[in-house]
């Protein structure tokens, strides 16, 4: 940042009230001088003494990516700028983060995790539809039981006690087991892949993403399955600041070649669901084609590609061009975010 311009001006509060503040590591190695001895005079930054805000420039000058400099985040990274282009900033290019509060529980992201490598490992035991139709009930429970006790490991790094796991455990068999019989209402399939890593090419920018899995009909067919333990509408996938631009995303990877279907697979303990689109009609339980979406008026598989990419199109490009303004599409993008307090949103924002 400092080089970026001709003169920074930094501020840091040491107590509000009783209140001392630590200052921030991102300038902790600045010389810092008291108010009182300096005279700011910057045509782009106010002070205002009464109530000690600060007040960023209207234009803020962008950071392009270089040449050289590699664009890290993935879906992540587009997700992030839809909400808000400070946050995408400030999380993947200044890779700021709040400590994590310790919790002797079990949180959604650890919750997602394990769901992940469970999954991971059982459909490496199944493989395919006809293997999980044949494999009977208590057979399918040991498998869990097994692949769960190889999963001791992560929850001591995680620092879970025994109780809590315990309970979850009972939790994960309940769901994966009716998971499982969703599963067996689809047409015979085999599983390619499990979490993969694939390469992404858009607008000039190359990403990397994980694929929690890609599916292949009988006829040869494709399908990307993304693994979501909460809430999911396929409304998000769609339009300018899409809030869910992961399956969009996915079809542009360079595996699988030509997916002709992308979708949530939910995994709640009280909905489970296909939540998606695929090109033809009854590949998956509930999940219609093309010509069925309610947030696009597309008829083809091909034109809804067309539609995703131009979505996606400016996203990218704000991202690659180095935008960072404080923009949230919305009260609940901030309500989500840990860096509410580096960019002070809450106090120029009509929400607040």
């Amino acid at each position: 940042l400092q080089n970026s311009w001709t003169a920074t001006s930094v501020v840091h509060f040491e107590k509000s009230g009783d209140r001392a503040h630590q200052v921030s590591p991102l300038i902790e190695a600045i010389p810092l001088t008291p108010t009182e001895e300096i005279l700011i005079q910057n045509a782009n930054l106010e002070i205002l003494s009464e109530n000690r805000k600060m007040i960023a420039p209207p234009h803020m000058r962008p950071f392009p990516y270089q040449p050289e400099e590699r664009v890290t985040g993935g879906t992540g990274l587009i997700q992030s700028f839809a909400q808000c282009p400070f946050q995408a900033f400030s999380r993947y290019r200044l890779h700021l983060r709040s400590p994590e509060i310790e919790n002797e529980g079990i949180n959604a992201k650890i919750r997602g995790i394990l769901l992940h490598e469970i999954l991971e490992k059982l459909w490496g035991k199944l493989k395919d539809f006809k293997t999980l139709l044949n494999t009977s009930q208590d057979a399918l429970i040991d498998m869990i039981h097994e692949v769960m006790l190889g999963c001791q490991p992560k929850i001591e790094a995680f620092g879970i006690g025994a109780l809590y796991w315990e309970v979850e455990q009972r939790r994960l068999k309940e769901v994966l087991l009716a998971w499982f019989e969703l599963e067996k209402q689809r047409a015979p399939f085999s599983v390619l892949k499990t979490e993969h890593w694939a390469s992404i090419e858009l607008e000039g920018i190359s990403m990397r993403c994980r694929l929690d899995r890609v599916d292949i009909t009988e006829e040869g067919v494709p399908i990307i399955l993304d693994y979501k333990t909460g809430q999911v509408n396929l409304k998000e996938c769609f339009g300018e600041r899409m809030d869910a631009p992961q399956l969009p995303l996915y079809c542009f990877a360079d595996y699988p070649p030509n997916p002709k279907g992308v979708v949530f697979a939910q995994l709640g303990r009280d909905k489970l669901n296909f939540i998606g689109v695929t090109e033809g009609i009854g590949l998956l339980p509930g999940v219609g084609d093309v010509s069925t979406l309610k947030h696009a008026d597309v008829q083809t598989w091909e034109a809804l590609l067309d539609l995703w990419k131009q979505e996606l199109s400016p996203l990218i490009q704000g991202i690659k061009q180095g935008h960072h303004e404080v923009s949230p599409k919305s009260p609940t993008s901030c309500t989500y975010c840990d860096l509410t307090s580096f960019c002070r949103v809450f106090e120029e924002t009509p929400w607040n």
